[in-house]
């Protein structure tokens, strides 16, 4: 091939579009310009035919194409003479402005209608058929156009696709070029799938030093937010100075000089005191954190007024008793004190595994209320979750973010602004998944919490903790103040079931017992390398399941992986698995970050507030989508790239452009995102890893997902590890420090 580096400009106007990638941004388009006609090829703003363009490049020879100009840079021009300006506008350039107002226009001003669209707008109305409210909305036309072009002029080159370049010209408006030009790092902590490399990018190619203040708090803001991804919502200033030189390839005095300047922080980050070092966190992760412990010791200081009448030990009793009876339940002594707990106290906890009770006391519990005529409000972190919170007691439960009804306004680094949040209403909430509480959704949660209100969060402590930053359950459970139950006896009818003897049995740090007879409810299948497990589980799925126990690759069946990558990752699984639903390699799909096609099951990795659904049940409409949701992909079109998924609660969306990004494969999902959920049949995929990572309660969490069957696929010594391996996943958390009296933490 030939290539001549030499950097060439060339203007022309564009006579065909051959081929344009909407994603990220690569054009082949035929150019017509006075001294030849060529092909331009590369990464362009969106244009169109008839645009006139100046193209800066190099010209290569392709093999089978010829010679080709290879865009580096794409300005676009605004027409200059009267027939090209009434070309541009006839062909619809403008909105409010066809071919019959395009001559007129150019008739009365010429060769100085754009500019007077642009800096004289009231002019406008002297031509006929534009009134001044006309002659306005089409000056604003004209400018916001001028404005997204110039945006994406701008941004393309980095890779930057129309679809997010028009979020962010929808969010910054008409001064958008302007306000990423004075500072392209608050691309990265205002808009949504821009990182911190890519404002980094930017901000070289604009002359930005290495050690220019709004690159260095840049960084810093990206250290915090890969913090709380981790799940810490503080660290320690040290480790902050450190991560921010290695990130920003900076010496740590010149980055440990700056933090240290009063203003550098600018109101974003808070740094305290702990007993042994300074911490470092966002502002608002600590004003959540202050005001849920404010909320916490609010509760608890009032008495509950539901059942006064129970300082009488036997009226209290009594009642349980008959409570119980009525539904033919049989109490133990440590439920029924449980229950007196709950029905005692503003605020408490009820925690414990499998098969202990939980659901029994839950039951009494909500017909309890029922008898004092109490407005119960249940709920849970998932749909799935809070679907079987009703089925256990009869009584509607919802998503914490639907009783909240969360509606954001504003979306920024690391977190969410919402609406104002209204106070619920009822006398009694019951929150089942406790351990999926994160930091930000508890502060939601207790923020609408009303006076006399009560509260019982249920939850199982050994589980992982949250998906997104903070350890609620933990923090809340170790704090002696607040009542608690905590059951550890397994009921009869469970003694049997090999899932929750084995899961109390990790839980204890005791070796599994096993039945490896084939109708055994817990099947360990021993495999000794990564690549092993990773057939082990398709054949489970292609062969084993569907031929011995009829279970089909659908929704009977979820693989859960401890890894993402690697043979054995949920991204190689799933690829494995996809091809077996589709009986082979060859099936109809689009092909995105992912190939998806019909029928497949796929999971949102992110909460989208914004995602619109239409509920199969009753038509309604409604918007979001959270992270960790199961869908089903029920149609597909190609031409324009969009496929319907059915998620939980029979809500249909409709999945386009970036929101492509939010889909994954879900035949196979990780541990940490089965959070919350039950599946009546779970293949565990273990390879072997670090023993950072392949702890005791991230087996527990895994083995606890499967209602009727388990298959434990994974090494013997992997197993042995895991089991014996007592690290906690403990995070540093706010809540922590701050919830002791006298608070830990301090503001500095």
């Amino acid at each position: 091939m030939y290539q001549d580096e030499e950097i060439i400009e060339i203007t022309g106007t564009i006579t065909r579009i051959t081929f344009a990638n909407s994603e990220n941004g690569f054009t082949v388009a035929e150019v017509d310009s006075k001294s030849l006609d060529f092909v331009a090829v590369g990464v362009m703003p969106p244009i169109k035919t008839g645009d006139s363009a100046r193209f800066q490049g190099t010209w290569v020879e392709h093999k089978d194409y010829g010679l080709q100009l290879k865009v580096s840079q794409v300005e676009l021009l605004l027409p200059a003479t009267e027939a090209s300006i009434e070309a541009y506008l006839a062909a619809g350039a403008i909105s409010g402005i066809g071919p019959v107002l395009a001559k007129r226009l150019v008739r009365h001003f010429g060769k100085n209608t754009l500019r007077i669209m642009s800096n004289e707008p009231g002019r406008l109305a002297e031509v006929k058929g534009i009134s001044t409210t006309k002659a306005n909305e089409i000056s604003k036309s004209f400018i916001a156009g001028r404005s997204w072009q110039e945006l994406a002029l701008l941004l393309t080159p980095l890779g930057i696709g129309a679809s997010r370049i028009q979020s962010i010209h929808r969010h910054l408006g008409a001064d958008a070029v302007q306000i990423v030009k004075d500072n392209p790092y608050y691309l990265a902590e205002a808009i949504d799938g821009i990182g911190f490399d890519t404002a980094d990018k930017l901000a070289k190619k604009l002359g930005f030093s290495d050690e220019h203040p709004s690159r260095l708090l840049a960084g810093t803001l990206h250290i915090l937010g890969n913090m709380l991804n981790k799940g810490d919502t503080w660290m320690p200033k040290p480790n902050l100075i450190k991560g921010i030189a290695n990130l920003l390839d900076l010496n740590e005095e010149i980055v440990s000089s700056s933090v240290q300047k009063i203003d550098f922080y600018e109101d974003k980050i808070i740094e305290f005191l702990t007993p042994n070092q300074t911490g470092i966190c966002l502002q608002s992760n600590w004003i959540m954190a202050e005001h849920t412990v404010k909320k916490v010791w609010s509760i608890l200081s009032r008495s509950s007024v539901l059942f006064n009448h129970w300082l009488d030990e036997d009226i209290a009793r009594g009642e349980i008793a008959a409570a119980s009876a009525s539904l033919n339940l049989g109490l133990a002594p440590e439920q029924t004190e449980a229950i007196k707990m709950a029905c005692s106290n503003s605020f408490s906890i009820l925690t414990g595994g499998p098969g202990t009770g939980k659901t029994t006391i839950v039951k009494v519990l909500v017909t309890l209320l029922r008898e004092q005529n109490a407005r119960i409000l249940l709920a849970a972190p998932t749909g799935r979750a809070a679907r079987r919170l009703t089925e256990a007691t009869g009584e509607a439960a919802q998503t914490i973010h639907k009783i909240l009804k969360m509606q954001p306004i504003d979306e920024a680094f690391g977190t969410i602004s919402f609406t104002e949040q209204e106070e619920l209403e009822g006398d009694y909430l019951i929150i089942d998944e406790s351990s999926m509480l994160d930091a930000a959704l508890f502060y939601r949660l207790i923020s609408a919490i009303p006076a006399n209100m009560s509260v019982l969060l249920i939850g199982d402590s050994d589980q992982l903790p949250s998906v997104g930053a903070g350890q609620v359950l933990r923090d809340l459970l170790s704090q002696a103040r607040i009542p608690r139950t905590t059951l550890v006896k397994i009921f009869r009818q469970e003694e049997k079931n090999l899932i929750i003897v084995n899961a109390h049995r990790i839980r204890k740090g005791q070796p599994l017992v096993l039945d490896q007879t084939l109708d055994s409810p817990f099947l360990l299948v021993l495999q000794d390398n990564e690549q092993n497990i990773a057939n082990a589980v398709t054949r489970l799925v292609a062969e084993i399941l569907p031929s011995h126990y009829g279970i089909t690759s659908g929704s009977e069946v979820q693989v859960l992986a401890a890894m993402r990558r690697g043979a054995a990752g949920v991204d190689s699984l799933n690829k494995s698995l996809q091809i077996i639903k589709h009986g082979g390699p060859d099936f109809t799909a689009i092909h995105r970050i992912n190939s998806f096609a019909v029928g497949d099951k796929v999971i949102q990795t992110r909460n989208n507030y914004e995602l619109n659904y239409r509920s199969i049940a009753d038509d309604s409409q409604g918007q979001g989508i959270m992270n960790g949701e199961l869908g089903i992909v029920t149609e597909i079109d190609l031409a324009d790239k969009t496929m319907c998924v059915l998620f939980e609660d029979e809500r249909l969306t409709k999945i386009e452009g970036d929101s492509f990004e939010d889909i994954e494969l879900a035949y196979a999902i990780t541990i940490h995102k089965s959070q919350g959920s039950e599946y009546q049949n779970v293949i565990l995929a273990i390879p072997h890893s670090s023993p950072a990572f392949l702890t005791r309660n991230l087996l527990y969490t895994g083995v606890t997902r499967a209602s009727r069957r388990l298959f434990l696929v994974c090494s013997r010594y992997t197993l042995k590890m895991m089991i014996e391996n007592e690290i906690a996943l403990n995070r540093r958390t706010l809540l922590s420090g701050l919830l002791p009296e006298p608070h830990l933490f301090h503001e500095v």
